[in-house]
């Protein structure tokens, strides 16, 4: 298994000409027929505010790019008090019936901790002009859960929806500074807005990751399931490329009854002085036309923008 490494395909410098935004964090790939794509990711405007924007893309001879300005906002931020405030970051977008169900992360600030995160739901007729489904989340915090709920992927199969998400199992003062500890975990649905969740991580802590986020999955030929996620150490990963997050997979033992993370096949990040040479994060895979293509985040959790790679299993 091998990566191939594209380009850094969007960076605001590149559209000055539209003033007030930075970031673009969590991509993900919608298709739209024919090689084209919508990519959907979360922008920060003046106030730090985080707004789901999206720019279309076009895959053709076997490279990624995108084309025109970005849209957006694509839906305006939740109701004062109400737990997506001051930020709406869409994660992925299920085709329910021809309608564009948009599964996002509403962000609002705490006192004791920087914030908390949970997760909404918007829906779309046409992937543009998004209505909120609720003023309250579909999943928060609740009993076995203390913490905050992020990132969710979402599949619709036949009989039941499956949502992959990140679970904070807690908060560490380290060097003066709150940080927070998560894993993946699993809830299924027989509606998309109904969720039963499984009191299970996916992803156990090790020497290597003591976080992990962003999941992503796909089912190869073979029938086999693989898991992508990014991972990181607690300290220095803002900054350090030994320490900070890196985007890899894992694999579905049947046997062990768990998911086999693979290090060593971790996609390498850029040289120095290149925009993803000190972290990889917030990986969307997804299948087209035989190839796995990865959306994903560089430096600085998404400041510098968002670039592809493909993964051949």
């Amino acid at each position: 298994m091998s990566w191939i490494k594209g380009n850094q395909i969007f960076d605001w410098q590149s559209f000055s000409h539209i003033a007030g935004y930075t970031h673009a964090s969590v991509p993900f790939a919608v298709p739209q027929g024919d090689g084209n794509f919508l990519i959907y990711f979360a922008v920060r405007d003046e106030k730090g505010y985080s707004l789901p924007f999206c720019i279309r893309a076009r895959v053709e001879d076997d490279k990624m790019s995108v084309i025109g300005d970005p849209i957006g906002p694509l839906m305006s931020l939740g109701k004062m008090g109400t737990f997506d405030d001051t930020g709406v970051l869409p994660t992925c977008i299920v085709n329910n019936d021809g309608e564009y169900w948009m599964y996002y992360i509403g962000w609002t600030p705490q006192s004791t901790v920087p914030y908390q995160l949970s997760i909404g739901l918007a829906i779309s007729k046409d992937g543009i002009h998004f209505e909120r489904y609720s003023e309250a989340p579909l999943m928060s915090k609740s009993l076995g859960e203390a913490y905050f709920l992020t990132a969710p992927y979402v599949i619709k199969n036949v009989n039941e929806w499956v949502m992959y998400y990140v679970s904070c199992t807690g908060w560490h003062m380290l060097e003066g500074r709150k940080e927070p500890q998560y894993s993946v975990k699993k809830a299924t649905s027989k509606d998309g807005i109904n969720w039963r969740k499984e009191d299970k991580l996916l992803l156990e802590y090790d020497e290597v990751s003591e976080a992990f986020g962003r999941p992503s999955i796909v089912g190869l030929p073979s029938g086999e399931l693989v898991l992508f996620f990014c991972y990181r150490k607690l300290l220095g990963y803002r900054n350090d490329s030994k320490t900070g997050y890196r985007i890899t997979h894992a694999v579905w033992d049947e046997s062990e009854q768990k998911w086999l993370k693979r290090y060593d096949e971790s996609m390498p990040l850029g040289p120095p002085g290149s925009w993803d040479e000190l972290m990889a994060c917030y990986g969307h895979v997804f299948e087209y036309l035989g190839s796995y293509w990865l959306l994903y985040n560089g430096n600085d959790f998404g400041k510098a923008g968002f670039g592809y790679a493909q993964w051949k299993p």
